[in-house]
C-alpha cells in the first residue's frame, strides 16, 4: 500500500496510516463546508502534517477539489428551498471566478519553500479570527428592503477580492462571502449561504 501511495503521490511521504488520517479530515471538512465553509481550516493543515513532502501548492489545490463536492451538493439541495438573488450569482459569479484564477496564477508562481509558510500564517490568523468573532456574518433582515446601486457595486468589489484570496488561499472563503451578503446586501442568514454555494461552485 505505502507503494502505491508513493507511486501515487511521489516525494508527499505520505504513509498508509496518514491517508486514513486524511479521509476521516475530509469527512469532517465535507460537513463544515456544507454548513457554513471553512473546511479547509481543518483539511490542509491535516495535508501538510501527514504528508510534509507535499508542495503546498498541491495542498491547496487538493483542498479545493475536496470542497467543491461538498458545496456543489449543499448548494444543490439549498436552491430548491432558498429564495436566490440570481442577478448578483450571474454577476458575482464570473468576477469572482476570474478574480480567484489570478489568484491562483499568484500561487503557483511562488515556489513551495516560500508558500508552505504564508499558508501557515494564513491558517493562523483566519483560525484566530473565526475563534474570536464566531457570530460574524449571522446578522441581515429577510433581503425584502432594497438595495442601493452602491452596496451592489460595494458587495461586487468585496466579492473580487475575496475571489483572489480563495484562489491564492480559499479556506473560510464562503464565510467572508456570507459576511458581505449579510452585511452589504442585507440578506438573511439562509439566503446568504444559499447564494454563497452558488457563487462558489461557479467559481470552482
Amino acid at each position: 500500500m505505502d507503494d502505491l501511495l508513493s507511486a501515487l503521490a511521489p516525494g508527499a511521504d505520505l504513509s498508509t496510516t496518514g491517508l486514513a488520517v486524511l479521509m476521516i479530515g475530509a469527512l469532517v471538512a465535507g460537513g463544515v463546508d456544507a454548513i457554513i465553509g471553512g473546511g479547509g481550516l481543518v483539511l490542509i493543515p491535516l495535508i501538510l502534517a501527514v504528508a510534509p513532502g507535499m508542495p503546498a501548492q498541491v495542498a491547496l489545490g487538493t483542498n479545493k477539489l475536496t470542497a467543491m463536492a461538498g458545496t456543489a451538493s449543499a448548494g444543490l439541495r439549498m436552491i430548491r428551498t432558498v429564495s436566490v438573488d440570481w442577478r448578483l450569482v450571474r454577476v458575482a459569479a464570473p468576477l469572482a471566478a476570474l478574480c480567484s484564477a489570478g489568484g491562483a496564477g499568484l500561487a503557483t508562481a511562488v515556489t513551495s519553500d516560500v508558500l508552505r509558510p504564508i499558508v501557515i500564517v494564513l491558517m493562523l490568523v483566519i483560525g484566530v479570527y473565526v475563534a474570536l468573532r464566531p457570530q460574524f456574518g449571522r446578522t441581515g433582515d429577510t433581503g425584502e428592503h432594497p438595495v442601493s446601486r452602491g452596496r451592489h457595486l460595494l458587495a461586487l468589489a468585496l466579492a473580487g477580492v475575496i475571489g483572489i484570496y480563495d484562489g491564492f488561499f480559499g479556506p473560510s472563503t464562503g464565510m467572508f462571502l456570507i459576511m458581505v451578503f449579510t452585511s452589504v446586501m442585507s440578506r438573511s442568514l439562509i439566503q446568504s449561504l444559499a447564494t454563497t454555494k452558488l457563487v462558489i461552485d461557479m467559481v470552482g
